[in-house]
């Protein structure tokens, strides 16, 4: 053989090896960044794990009412102040929603109450069209908010333990059975309040007769 084919041969074998390593370590980069993928997607469901299941064993709004008769009084008081655990869990609500260019309606007993029929209520309830409900979720599941269990569509107030209720449009009130009147879009039905938006006073009462 003359040199210059030993040299030829030599040369592709150098090639030859040199591609070699540079798909192995392609490979080992490859299963590297997967690894760290997988690990931070472990991470984050980790975490909303958690805060889910922090949320589930913390004491709701509701419980503290029942078990803390001195704090209700207070957190009577202060709800026809407007500064209850209520008001500012429907105050940081909007903001939210606001944010997100959601949508929405205050239906229950906190629209009744900026109506004008002052009464005492431990949750917020909320109009919102199906997509609206989705894009919320998506935004606030595991940060401020949690749900009440997995899969449901209200939510908890992380911070101060209140209940979100969701009513969404298209749906019946009551048992949820179908009937003449079915919650309406949000868009169609609300009024400014405060900087907030109600649902008008004549459709609230209506749904609450159903």
């Amino acid at each position: 053989m003359c040199p210059l084919d030993f040299a030829r041969i030599n040369t592709q074998i150098l090639l030859s090896s040199f591609v070699l390593v540079i798909l192995v370590l392609a490979l080992r980069v490859a299963k590297l960044q997967a690894k760290i993928g997988q690990e931070s997607v472990s991470v984050a469901i980790g975490c909303y794990t958690a805060k889910t299941r922090n949320a589930m064993n913390m004491i709701t709004y509701e419980q503290r009412l029942s078990q803390d008769r001195l704090w209700a009084l207070r957190e009577g008081s202060m709800h026809f102040e407007n500064e209850s655990a209520v008001h500012k869990a429907l105050n940081q609500l909007v903001c939210r929603l606001e944010e997100l260019d959601i949508p929405y309606a205050v239906v229950g007993g906190m629209a009744l109450y900026f109506h004008g029929l002052r009464r005492f209520t431990e949750d917020v309830d909320i109009l919102v069209t199906p997509n609206g409900l989705r894009r919320l979720h998506e935004a606030l599941d595991g940060l401020e908010y949690v749900p009440l269990f997995p899969g449901s569509k209200n939510l908890r107030d992380v911070a101060s333990g209140v209940k979100i209720e969701f009513l969404v449009t298209g749906d019946f009130p009551g048992d949820d059975k179908p009937k003449p009147v079915s919650f309406p879009d949000p868009q169609n039905v609300a009024t400014l309040i405060d900087g907030m938006r109600f649902l008008e006073l004549p459709k609230l009462i209506e749904l609450k007769l159903v």
